[in-house]
């Protein structure tokens, strides 16, 4: 990411509901001049993400969502992740992306994820592992899109490898 892309740049915070020392949580940076709107959920969730309604011009508008989901989630996520998709407009380009804590490789794993992203017509973009320690490799850094041939640019991250 060029600095150049990060400055005047507006700041969208998730709650995260979690104690400062326990990390986690979703930051999305967009650029001063990009209209955009942060989205209300109406449904209780605890969710720690942020949805932002973008528009770069009358004819270019989506929706991009950052998501957290810390390993200790309890499986009442996937429910609450569900509800909030449904009131998503899927009219309009969805990206979905953030850590997921789920192992995507792992069709054991991500059976309920896979589920009900399928629902929505969301496909999962990163290909390949994007947390990689000495002991292990797993894909848990995802990005769904509803338009998947839009999504073209990828990057790698200190220990992670992702697409956006």
């Amino acid at each position: 990411v060029c600095s150049s892309d990060l400055c005047l740049a507006t700041m969208f915070s998730g709650e995260t509901g979690l104690k400062e020392e326990e990390g986690g949580g979703v930051m999305i940076y967009i650029k001063e001049h990009i209209r955009c709107k942060q989205i209300e959920w109406s449904c209780d969730n605890e969710l720690e993400c942020i949805g932002l309604n973008v528009t770069l011009s009358p004819q270019m508008s989506f929706t991009l969502i950052g998501m957290y989901r810390p390993p200790s989630t309890k499986s009442v996520f996937f429910d609450q992740f569900n509800n909030m998709l449904r009131e998503c407009d899927f009219g309009k380009e969805v990206i979905l992306m953030g850590d997921f804590n789920i192992n995507y490789e792992d069709k054991c794993c991500r059976k309920t994820l896979k589920r009900i992203t399928n629902t929505f017509d969301l496909t999962q973009l990163v290909k390949g592992p994007t947390r990689v320690t000495c002991c292990s490799k797993t894909q848990i850094d995802l990005v769904f899109s509803n338009k998947p041939e839009r999504v073209t640019k990828s990057f790698n991250m200190v220990d992670r490898k992702s697409v956006v």
